[in-house]
């Protein structure tokens, strides 16, 4: 792979309005050995931070280590960063350029709040389209496989916006300790991050992941967005919706793949027990509660296969919000938009089923002719021990007696690490790692309750051909 010596590259939001110069300047100096980072800020004054290193290489999120002043996301600093002392061989990448060691850049303290940093023994690679892959692990599949995925899936996406894409964006690919196909990722400055396992056979294993992350680019970085978490069944759930809908449109996915993920959602949401949480409520439990930080994403992605009757409806509604990010993201702002699209009732259905908690009433038919249409008893998850105190302690608390970690064999006092667990989703087999006086072991469960509800679900209707529809709309 050939590197890309002296590459700065500087992304610039489009503004809707002329911005005054930013005043304040900060000044980073990051010393290679000992690993510091300090900040001279206008007035003189330092902070030196620390993050982590390894011997080959850095990798770090802002917050774990990078000093950013006080103030609000949207005030704009211009950075100078120098780097020092690091070998000649290391790639130095950021959420701001490549291959510097001396950078120079407008922002928010927004931005650099977001923004991911790395340098070391990590491979880069251009894409077609002009998006960055850095990655270090030794995958099963080589790094050109994974650099075509990702133009597939930008084409596709960018073709829902029309507009300039994500040439420059920096795709982090990281080995995770899980089990092969497994994936956890985050949105970042003018970057993603995915881990998955080094295991995993074939990139198109986490194309989803994929998917779901570069859409953050758009949804809702450049919506004029909002750290409201009331509006995450918007930003996720619409998100989740979106990265189906790239993989089916991009030829990735057959109609098959589709509806298993409808149902799964659909056994998911009607089976959940917090499924009638008002938005605070959900806000307030979320990071307590794997079932409330999952409900926004179920709602998102249930009321967008709800609203786009056509394939096209949402993607007009899309271009219509970024046609009007003067304001900040809200509901009536997406209501609005979906509504010139064609959708009149999004707003009371965003009020009813997400602000007010009310069930969702799916519309009958989702998918026409394509797929028939039946009810099954969905039971919720159901971990089957006290969640919350056995996370704080690592050991097992309150296992119930009948659960299915009880008849696998998951009892109090065990210590415990959870493998692969798909938190939310009752019919995906929990597998967790525990630890008592006979050892080490690995018990695998289905993690459901015995209470069920029905749940709506689809088949495919054979001799049917049914494509997705047009990105462009």
């Amino acid at each position: 792979m050939s590197r890309l010596p002296g590459v700065l590259l500087l992304w610039v939001a489009a503004a809707s309005t002329a911005e005054p110069a930013p005043r304040e300047h900060l000044q980073y100096a990051v010393r290679a050995d000992p690993f510091a980072i300090e900040l001279t800020l206008p007035d003189g004054t330092t902070r030196v931070a620390h993050p982590a290193r390894e011997a080959t290489h850095f990798y770090f999120l802002a917050e774990d280590g990078w000093p950013v002043p006080d103030g609000p996301d949207a005030h704009r600093v211009r950075c100078r960063i120098h780097w020092k002392g690091f070998p000649a061989s290391w790639r130095l990448v950021n959420s701001f350029g490549i291959d510097r060691t001396t950078q120079e850049f407008e922002t928010t303290l927004g931005e650099l709040r977001k923004a991911v940093f790395a340098g070391g023994d990590f491979r880069v690679t251009r894409s077609r389209k002009g998006l960055f892959l850095v990655t270090r692990a030794n995958w099963k599949f080589p790094d050109v496989a994974a650099v075509n995925l990702l133009d597939r899936i930008a084409e596709t996406e960018t073709a829902v916006w029309r507009d300039r894409g994500l040439a420059g964006h920096v795709v982090f690919l990281l080995p995770i300790a899980r089990s092969a196909g497994h994936w956890e990722g985050e949105g970042r400055s003018h970057a993603m991050v995915l881990q998955a396992s080094p295991d995993t056979p074939r990139p198109e294993d986490v194309a989803l992941g994929l998917a779901h992350e570069m859409f953050h680019e758009w949804n809702s970085r450049r919506l004029n967005r909002s750290d409201d978490e009331r509006l995450y069944w918007f930003t996720e759930g619409v998100t989740d919706y979106y990265a189906m809908t790239t993989l089916w449109r991009a030829g990735l996915w057959g109609f098959n793949r589709v509806l298993d993920m409808f149902n799964t959602a659909a056994r998911q949401y009607f089976g959940s027990p917090v499924r009638n949480y008002t938005a605070d409520r959900m806000v307030e439990r979320r990071q307590a509660d794997s079932n409330a930080e999952r409900l926004p994403y179920l709602q998102g992605y249930l009321l967008a296969s709800h609203w786009n009757v056509d394939g096209h409806v949402l993607d007009q509604a899309m271009r219509n919000l970024m046609r009007t990010n003067r304001e900040v993201l809200s509901n009536p702002r997406i209501a609005e938009a979906l509504a010139t699209a064609g959708v009149a009732k999004a707003g009371d259905e965003i009020e009813r089923f997400v602000v007010r908690g009310e069930t969702i009433q799916l519309r009958s038919r989702l998918w026409g002719d394509c797929a028939a249409e039946s009810t099954v008893d969905a039971g919720q998850f159901d971990i089957g021990f006290e969640l919350d105190e056995s996370r704080k302690t690592g050991t097992i608390h309150g296992v119930r007696e009948g659960s299915g970690a009880w008849r696998a064999g998951v009892r109090d006092g065990q210590t415990w690490l959870p493998l692969d667990v798909t938190w939310g989703d009752p019919e995906s087999l929990a597998e967790l790692e525990i630890r008592d006086g006979e050892g080490v072991r690995r018990v695998k469960y289905r993690p459901a309750s015995l209470e069920t509800t029905r749940a709506p679900q689809y088949t495919l209707v054979p001799g049917r051909s049914c494509l997705p529809a047009g990105g462009g709309g």
